[in-house]
């Protein structure tokens, strides 16, 4: 599976937020992390990976893609992905964003989406690399 694409993924995660938000009355590191931990098990990052990973080995051949899912599955270490999200959303977002995550993606509705990302990523993530790569070949050609 690409980078780019695991990126591009959770980007989308992170950004597509709404407004469920318990009331925040201070923006500690303890609370950001607090609520960054309650998004990392609302979001289950170990379904959001299995998914991904499906969707990624559609390419190959459908005769390897139980063994290549499996394979992949079983070397993703989860617990060092969720401590690099909860760090990273620890340090960008505040409490109150973080607790909006939290209580979207773990509502019934916030669940059915983050069950498509998957697929959606799967079909958006080589549109936007290439897109990517033409505007980076037409800055090249311009200043170069």
């Amino acid at each position: 599976m690409q980078t780019k694409t695991l990126v591009t993924l959770l980007l989308g995660l992170f950004l597509s937020s709404h407004s469920f938000a318990e009331d925040f009355s201070s923006d500690t590191y303890a609370d950001r992390f607090s609520a960054a931990t309650r998004y990392a098990q609302a979001a289950d990052v170990r379904k959001m990976m299995n998914d991904m990973i499906v969707e990624a080995v559609q390419q190959a051949p459908e005769k390897d893609r139980k063994k290549i899912v499996d394979f992949l599955n079983a070397n993703i270490n989860i617990a060092y992905l969720e401590n690099a999200m909860i760090a990273s959303m620890t340090k960008h977002f505040t409490a109150d964003e973080l607790s909006a995550l939290a209580n979207f993606y773990g509502s019934s509705r916030g669940k059915s989406i983050l069950s498509k990302f998957g697929p959606y990523m799967s079909d958006i993530a080589p549109i936007m690399q290439k897109e990517l790569a033409r505007a980076i070949e037409t800055a090249d050609k311009k200043w170069h």
